[in-house]
């Protein structure tokens, strides 16, 4: 997939430059504490870098996306259910998580990808696709989202946060082919005509006109 353009891809170098600065401060914080415990030096340095990448990721997914709520079980088959996930669909879900969604979409018979900041949730959703036995029909990326392209998608997933869905809004409609589904859980987009919902707080919208700066095919 090709990669958005703009502003925000140095926005993201920026971040991952003050995130190494960070992971290294942070790793001889916490390295010179264990050591004063009287840890070892090797198990001292793995473990001061480990945490101190978690806790990077979990800053930039506050910055960047969303914090990890779980959507309930309930809640991810209306989801799916209100989006007419059906076999042979391509389901992407924006901050994957655990990979709760993007097994019950596999288990639909749909092609399911998600997007993961947090290094130990990616590692986590990978790991449940495995248990689900569901391996060959899901791909976890550990990654953002927002630098990547939906123009070759049936179904987005999402559960972000109310400071997100405007600019989330602006990158799926100028993406997303016609026909194209968004099922939202608790959040609305600003201005994006709504198609349905449900009693639980999902929202439906649907793509129904080209991308702007797409050919038209006749």
């Amino acid at each position: 997939m090709t990669k958005g353009g703009g502003i925000y891809p140095y926005l993201r170098a920026a971040a991952i430059f003050f995130a190494a600065v960070l992971i290294l401060a942070l790793g001889l914080a916490f390295g010179v504490i264990w050591l004063g415990a009287g840890f070892l030096i090797a198990p001292v340095i793995v473990l001061s870098l480990l945490t101190a990448v978690f806790l990077v990721a979990i800053l930039y997914s506050v910055f960047f996306g969303a914090p990890f709520l779980p959507t309930d079980r309930r809640n991810v088959e209306e989801m799916l259910r209100l989006a007419g996930v059906r076999p042979g669909d391509t389901v992407y879900d924006l901050g994957c998580g655990d990979g709760r969604i993007l097994v019950a979409a596999a288990k639909a018979g749909a092609a399911a990808e998600g997007w993961e900041i947090n290094p130990l949730l990616w590692l986590i959703a990978r790991i449940n696709a495995r248990r689900a036995g569901l391996a060959g029909r899901i791909k976890v990326h550990l990654g953002d989202y927002w630098f990547e392209r939906f123009d070759q998608v049936d179904v987005v997933t999402l559960f972000l946060i109310t400071s997100q869905m405007s600019r989330m809004e602006r990158k799926l409609r100028s993406e997303l082919r016609p026909g194209s589904r968004v099922a939202s859980y608790v959040f609305k987009f600003p201005t994006w005509p709504l198609k349905a919902k449900s009693g639980s707080g999902v929202y439906l919208y649907v793509q129904e006109t080209k991308p702007e700066g797409s050919v038209s095919d006749s």
